[in-house]
């Protein structure tokens, strides 16, 4: 199914997925930090990631990037803390993130693969995220790079300033 300009301005227009609630800002950014996860956590990781979800498979997306909230950086002007890469598996409505996180706070980053709920269930600051959509040529090329040998190459465990401020 070919989705006309409107209707792909329009999922991008929607790109701002705002959630259900907020989260105490002192939680923000504390995923290595000892945390239980609440049925109210659950709730609204999995909304978000069903709400991405239906949005991608409604524009036949095959890959997108997904900028979402995490830790409050409205200090330096920004708004979305992480950003991933969500692709879908050959053929199926089967929808994956890889992303590069942080390792407790430490110099070191490695490169992650996870479903869309677990994207979204690190205690944000805020459930809201941003979806980029490239043309569907490029979303081609974007998702053979992500799933390549090249894209793990390209890859530096370092951790610095630009992308953690």
């Amino acid at each position: 199914m070919r989705s006309s300009p409107v209707r792909l301005i329009a999922a991008t227009a929607l790109l701002v997925i705002t959630a259900i609630g907020w989260i105490s800002p002192s939680l923000a950014g504390s995923a290595c930090k000892d945390m239980v996860v609440t049925t109210t956590d659950l709730d609204r990781a999995g909304k978000m990631a069903g709400r991405l979800k239906a949005i991608a498979a409604r524009e036949d997306i095959t890959a997108a990037i997904v900028g979402r909230m995490g830790s409050d950086l409205s200090q330096y002007g920004l708004r979305y803390s992480h950003l991933g890469i969500l692709y879908r598996e050959d053929n199926k409505n089967i929808w994956y993130f890889r992303h590069m996180l942080n390792r407790c706070n430490t110099g070191s980053a490695g490169i992650y693969q996870e479903g869309l709920m677990n994207f979204f269930l690190d205690a944000p600051i805020r459930y809201e995220a941003i979806l980029l959509v490239p043309s569907k040529s490029r979303q081609k090329r974007l998702r053979e790079i992500v799933l390549s040998p090249m894209f793990s190459r390209l890859f530096t465990p370092d951790y610095n300033m630009i992308s953690n401020p």
